[in-house]
């Protein structure tokens, strides 16, 4: 067999990476190809976004702990490792990009979980989560090999989610942007398609009440966290009370330079649901994206989700792809403390 081998990628100086970026594009996107034909799904993934998402996750500049892994056999890469560990208390979330029509994908999965673990390790100080590190593989739920390593390995699932999708050519009868921003002013809301800086702070304001409900490790934390969404998101579609002279439901869209775009968030207040907003502001994530010649919108849905987000993503014509679980396993982690002795801490799930 082949040795295989992890490699760091990251950007240098000059904002490129500091290897042959043709191979390592064309390598994510090969593989890509391999994991949606191995496991009937449909790959939307173009060389726009895929670069994006490995400058993403090798670029030394966020307010989250990152890094991507080249897995290498041989001089051939054959996947890649993302890791992130955004500033809540989900901890570390790891995803495993590996060609799965290779005859030793299972080994290759296990050496990934191992490394990763050993990542968290050499990597702890950098967590400031005292100590209690929750380590996450997203896995498709299609993908049984994958599944099987996780769950000889002790790991469990802690949550399953769902994403769903839009084809916006196929919608012929969508009511347009302008139609849209009658029926909010009829409610007595106004609809913006952008905001300026300095009403980012409502946004964040906004955002920060509507998931007040998230656990979260501390206050300073969770403000890292929102204030990053909203600085990597490229398009915000806020509901605004002039009343209240408040954002009381917002869209946040990442935008892939694509034919597809991911809407990262949405939310309404609470006082406000049942009331049609949730529905008027998706269509009008619709409208706006459709009249930017995107084909296609995608979000990411918790099963357990309660709000009744999953009737209104129905409602408004999106269908679920694909299903994926999250692997979580108990890291052991070195810190040390303020007396200078070593202490062993665990994170129980």
């Amino acid at each position: 067999m082949v040795p295989h081998q992890f490699s760091p990628l990251v950007l240098n100086n000059s904002g490129a990476f500091d290897a042959d970026q043709r191979e390592i594009v064309d390598a994510y996107l090969r593989i890509g190809a391999a994991r949606a034909l191995h496991f009937g799904l449909t790959d939307t993934t173009t060389p726009e976004s895929a670069q994006e998402t490995l400058e993403f996750y090798a670029s030394p500049v966020t307010d989250f702990v990152k890094d991507c892994w080249l897995l290498r056999r041989g001089n051939d890469i054959v996947g890649f490792l993302l890791v992130l560990a955004p500033a809540t208390a989900h901890g570390v979330r790891i995803t495993c990009l590996i060609d799965p029509t290779l005859r030793e994908y299972k080994d290759l999965i296990q050496s990934s979980l191992e490394f990763s673990k050993d990542w968290v390790k050499r990597n702890a100080d950098k967590f400031g989560y005292g100590g209690e590190v929750r380590i996450q593989f997203e896995v498709l739920d299609e993908d049984t090999i994958a599944a099987s390593v996780f769950k000889e390995n002790g790991l469990m699932v802690q949550s399953f989610d769902e994403r769903m999708c839009k084809n916006l050519n196929l919608e012929a009868n969508e009511p347009c942007f302008d139609e849209i921003k009658e029926r909010l002013a009829d409610l007595g809301f106004a609809i913006h398609t952008s905001i300026s800086p300095q009403h980012h702070h409502m946004l964040y304001k906004s955002f920060k009440h509507a998931f007040s409900h998230v656990k979260r490790i501390n206050e300073m934390d969770f403000d890292s966290f929102v204030r990053g969404v909203i600085q990597e998101t490229s398009l915000h579609i806020v509901v605004w009370d002039a009343r209240r002279n408040s954002i009381v439901a917002a869209a946040l869209v990442k935008d892939f330079k694509g034919e597809a775009v991911a809407l990262d968030y949405i939310w309404v207040q609470k006082e406000l649901r049942g009331r049609g907003v949730g529905g008027l502001l998706m269509r009008a994530v619709f409208a706006e994206l459709k009249g930017r010649r995107y084909s296609k919108v995608e979000l990411d849905m918790d099963q357990n989700n309660t709000t009744g987000a999953r009737r209104l993503y129905e409602k408004v014509g999106m269908t679920k792809v694909h299903g994926f679980k999250f692997w979580g396993d108990v890291v052991v982690i070195w810190l040390t403390s303020q007396d200078g002795a070593k202490r062993q801490s665990r994170l129980l799930l």
